[in-house]
């Protein structure tokens, strides 16, 4: 499994969706998403990689697992290397 730690808040709410979560909404200082009843505030997008602690916390309040997030890390970290890995075998310059 990936190590769970900084993300950007592109990947946040974009795997948020991925998770049920609907949003972002505009509200009062922060934008937020929901998820049935529970309310997520979503951090302000000039503050940077949201870290460990603050992502740990907003899963909490979502009530969504730590594995949830590490398998969609996981997910998109194939997809990513499966993307690239073809281009490397046909690239005259790395030879097999």
């Amino acid at each position: 499994m990936p190590p769970f730690g900084r993300v950007s808040r592109r990947d946040l709410i974009r795997f948020l969706r991925k998770l049920g979560v609907a949003g972002p909404f505009s509200g009062g200082r922060y934008q937020f998403m929901s998820r049935g009843e529970v309310t997520v505030f979503i951090p302000s997008p000039h503050q940077g990689d949201i870290g460990r602690n603050l992502l740990a916390r907003l899963f909490a309040q979502a009530g969504i697992p730590r594995t949830d997030w590490e398998s969609l890390l996981a997910a998109r970290n194939s997809l990513l290397v499966s993307s690239i890995a073809p281009h490397i075998w046909t690239n005259p310059l790395f030879p097999r």
